[in-house]
C-alpha cells in the first residue's frame, strides 16, 4: 500500500493511503491524528484529482520501510 502525507498537516500529521484502485479513481483511507487520538475516514478520490495533487505536492510520498 503506498501512502502520502498531506501538506499542512505538520502539527497534527495526515496521512492518506491508498486501499483500492479501480479504473478512474482511488478508494483511500485518510488518518489524521489530532492530539487526543486518530480521526479515519474512507474517501473516494479521481485519479486526475490525486495526479493534480501529486503535481502541486499538496500529496508526497512517504517511504516506508
Amino acid at each position: 500500500m503506498r501512502k502520502f502525507k498531506v501538506k499542512g498537516s505538520e502539527n497534527y500529521p495526515e496521512i492518506l493511503t491508498i486501499m483500492e484502485e479501480a479504473e478512474d479513481r482511488f478508494m483511500v483511507l485518510l488518518e489524521k491524528s489530532n492530539g487526543y487520538g486518530i480521526e479515519s475516514r474512507e474517501e473516494v478520490l479521481t485519479k486526475e484529482l490525486f495526479e493534480s495533487c501529486l503535481r502541486t505536492n499538496y500529496l508526497t510520498e512517504v517511504q516506508t520501510a
